[in-house]
């Protein structure tokens, strides 16, 4: 009797519990997987030097300011809660960031706080230095105490809950080696909510704000497309915008924003019921289940962007949870109950979706479709310096548009490289030149196109964050599918295993005597290989 082979684990742990050093047969993703807390590290240090020296008003300074209120050239200014909290916020995740970076390389806590700590004072006394040079900062030694001060409480709890971190890490490789689409589901939640939370500018006053929400908080669903009308004349009234299309700009980018949170929350849903993938009748209380889950979510986002300074309160994002519950819920119900999808039909589904980011990416680099005639062509509407367009630009209004920039372009990336994976049979490494370059091709496109839209205008920064998002998207996905093959149950391939699970029987050697007799049959014992076994006669 002849068994069926087993094919081996792409890469096996020595234990369940163990790190998993190698998910991939790419060294580019072996080695982000490995440093992960060094890149976290390195990207967060780059977006708070950058926040910290918007708008780039550069002004000349011959000397160290002195006088009354200076010390060493920095200003000993007043007390600025918003300040305070914000240097206390950005500071303890930074210092939280190095410590796991040095823990990593075994490092001992004592040195790893000391030593994160440091380097975050460092960086802060360098950086206000650095603001003497910035028109609208004020440099000031309160910052240079906060900073140090949100340092000293980042490093000291990472280091409490380090052991928590680590149990919730092995709980959540086992959790996806299990059940590994809701252990997508959850990874998609949390990103979800820092997506739709930036800028992160929470409001100081927060009793003052919740007031103001009591007394004018509107939950019809279109009370915020009418407040575009009144946005758009402030914004007039102060100079920041003409009329030329930003009315309708503003109005497309929100329905725009709407149609993208319906699918994101039906997104959210069918992941809830496929990765809780129960029959029967239990499907429509995992439908239910699956409500829950995007009521609460959105519930949580509507009432935190009420506290932030670039959002406000928008009942729209509920409703568009629960069109979106219903969407993807009953859809995911359907193909379960009709044992849908199979393999073809899922590709042809994520193929689907793939499509749909890139047309979505399209539709919103394109609106609001103002395209005049070519006399409106004009060589002062491109912007040939990086990160010019944020001269003189508030931080938050630069951090949203960079992120929301570096988003699109990493989904657009995700989803080329996902497309050439189907359907390529050419190396990752060309696939992934091959998607860098068509999504800087295709940002190139629409800025091309923006110079014949007056509400718009081109600028090469978005050409580097699709150059360096698409790149993250791409890698981002290959890593998530190594690892998902990766975190596969692993069979033991020994013949214990196969009398336990197969129930295969244990056949002895012959002895010399049963060689010996005549018309006998010979057992003989099974045959071990690399892929499978056999008890055939060796």
């Amino acid at each position: 009797m002849t068994h069926p082979t087993r094919t081996s684990s792409p890469a096996r742990t020595p234990g369940l519990d163990a790190p998993l050093l190698h998910v991939s047969e790419e060294p580019i993703v072996n080695t982000i997987h490995r440093r992960l807390p060094d890149v976290l590290l390195g990207l967060f240090m780059l977006v708070l030097v950058y926040m910290c020296f918007v708008p780039f008003d550069l002004v000349r300074v011959d000397h160290l300011p002195t006088g009354p209120g200076y010390f060493a050239g920095l200003k000993i200014a007043p007390l600025s809660m918003r300040d305070i909290f914000s240097n206390l916020a950005l500071y303890a995740l930074l210092s939280a960031l190095f410590c796991s970076a040095l823990r990593r390389r075994e490092i001992g806590r004592f040195l790893a706080i000391l030593a994160a700590v440091t380097f975050s004072t460092i960086l802060s006394v360098a950086v206000e230095y650095g603001q003497l040079f910035i028109q609208s900062r004020v440099s000031s030694w309160i910052d240079v105490c906060a900073n140090g001060l949100g340092a000293v409480l980042g490093a000291i709890s990472y280091l409490i809950c380090e052991s928590w971190f680590r149990a919730a890490a092995r709980e959540a490789r086992n959790d996806a080696r299990h059940r590994w689409w809701l252990a997508v589901c959850k990874a998609f939640v949390c990103l979800v909510l820092v997506v739709n939370l930036r800028p992160y500018d929470v409001t100081v006053d927060v009793v003052r704000t919740g007031a103001q929400l009591h007394e004018t908080a509107d939950f019809h669903p279109l009370a915020a497309w009418r407040a575009l009308n009144q946005k758009f004349s402030i914004d007039v009234a102060h100079g920041r915008v003409d009329d030329t299309g930003h009315l309708a700009r503003l109005k497309w980018e929100y329905a725009v924003d709407r149609l993208v949170d319906i699918l994101i929350y039906a997104a959210m849903a069918a992941l809830v019921v496929v990765g809780l993938d129960r029959s029967g009748s239990r499907r429509w209380a995992d439908l239910l289940y699956a409500g829950c889950v995007t009521g609460s979510v959105a519930a949580i986002i509507t009432l935190i962007r009420a506290f932030l300074i670039s959002h406000g309160f928008d009942a729209s994002h509920l409703y568009c949870a629960l069109i979106g519950w219903a969407i993807g819920g009953l859809l995911a119900v359907v193909c379960r109950a009709h044992s849908l999808p199979n393999q073809h039909s899922a590709f042809t589904v994520s193929g689907g979706v793939a499509l749909a980011c890139l047309g979505l990416v399209a539709l919103y680099e394109l609106l609001p479709f103002d395209f005049s005639a070519l006399e409106s062509f004009s060589a002062d509407r491109i912007c040939l310096m990086p990160f010019k367009a944020h001269f003189n630009s508030k931080p938050n209004v630069a951090f949203y548009d960079l992120s929301g920039d570096a988003l699109r372009y990493a989904a657009v990336g995700a989803a080329i490289a996902w497309l050439l994976r189907l359907g390529s049979k050419k190396s990752w490494l060309r696939q992934l030149l091959a998607t860098m370059a068509l999504s800087t091709g295709a940002a190139s496109f629409f800025e091309f196109a923006h110079l014949f839209m007056p509400s718009r205008h081109a600028d090469v920064t978005t050409l580097l964050l699709a150059a360096m998002s698409s790149l993250a998207g791409a890698v981002a996905l290959r890593w998530v599918c190594d690892m998902r093959r990766t975190l596969g149950v692993v069979v033991a391939d020994d013949l214990l295993t196969r009398q336990l699970i197969e129930g295969a029987t244990y056949q002895p050697l012959p002895s010399p005597a049963d060689a010996a007799a005549p018309n006998s049959k010979q057992k003989v014992a099974p045959r071990i290989t690399r892929t499978g076994y056999d008890n055939d006669t060796t």
